[in-house]
């Protein structure tokens, strides 16, 4: 499966007189990779991914931009053993909860910027992922595949009552039409999938699906060999798990549309293949 973003978000219960007062703050982190709730750093030797925006979206409306993860942050040493020890930054972020909260869900949401990769053979007969579209190579390079992409992240701390969260214009997006507040396994749990502000579906030429996974499931997310975890069909636009563990989890929906010569993605012609995204929700389900 394709490098995935997400976001890390837990309530803090540091402040709690008892464990039944809800939280007092929330910790946000991004992620990215395949292993949660870490796997790489943002910015790294090999480039890392590009951000656009990271964001808490209140029940109101109201838009609050998170500060990036910065490249100065960034440093690369070797140390006597072999290892190389890199620093980076995840963008963590403290969200205290204060008596004038807006009550509701709100959304803590990422989104990459728009990049476009290309794969090559080189001359020394290798297989090359460039980070770069078709029409910035020479005519004469082969190019084997070319993918515009764009990635999306979202999770939903809740401030007292849960509240339905509104879509926010993202390419390809997931909404909860749950709770995802109190979730506990066993429970079942639906989702809304759009795709160009459409119900993203599957049909008799594509087999759209979303999949969920947890390092608490085994599989991809938790570094198994097996790579197994749950998938579900979207159906004008809806699909649902039931979560056998608790933990965090991680649903995420993928799209890879071929370029047509008259179509929506039509511009791109000349610069990718493909056009590729991905979209994530991260929660966290609570033991019974």
């Amino acid at each position: 499966m394709a490098r995935k973003l997400w976001i890390n978000l837990t309530d803090s219960f540091a402040q709690h007189k008892t464990m039944e007062e809800p939280p007092r703050h929330f910790m946000v982190s991004l992620g990215f990779g395949h292993v949660l709730p870490m796997d790489d750093l943002f910015i790294h030797r090999e480039g890392g991914l590009p951000l656009e925006s990271f964001s808490l979206n209140a029940p109101n409306g109201g838009v609050s931009q998170l500060r990036l993860p910065s490249p100065e942050a960034y440093s690369l040493q070797s140390a006597d053993c072999g290892i190389d020890i890199e620093t980076g930054d995840l963008a963590a972020h403290k969200l205290s909860i204060g008596k004038d909260a807006i009550p509701g869900t709100y959304q803590v949401a990422a989104e990459s910027s728009e990049f476009f990769v290309s794969q090559y053979v080189d001359e020394k007969g290798m297989m090359v992922w460039d980070p770069k579209p078709m029409n910035e190579f020479p005519k004469e390079q082969e190019i084997l595949a070319s993918f515009r992409t764009k990635i999306y992240a979202k999770a939903f701390p809740c401030v007292g009552e849960w509240t339905q969260p509104k879509a926010l214009g993202h390419e390809l997006e997931i909404l909860p039409v749950t709770d995802l507040s109190n979730v506990h396994p066993g429970d079942a749990v639906s989702f809304d999938v759009s795709y160009m502000g459409k119900p993203f579906t599957c049909t008799q030429d594509s087999m759209e699906y979303i999949v969920a996974a947890s390092n608490t499931y085994g599989g991809e997310a938790g570094g198994s060999t097996e790579g197994f975890f749950l998938s579900a069909y979207a159906i004008n636009g809806k699909a649902r798990f039931v979560f056998p563990t608790a933990g965090q989890w991680i649903i995420t929906a993928f799209s890879n549309q071929w370029i047509r010569e008259q179509g929506e993605w039509s511009d791109y012609a000349q610069k990718c293949q493909r056009v590729f995204h991905s979209a994530s929700v991260t929660l966290n389900v609570k033991a019974l």
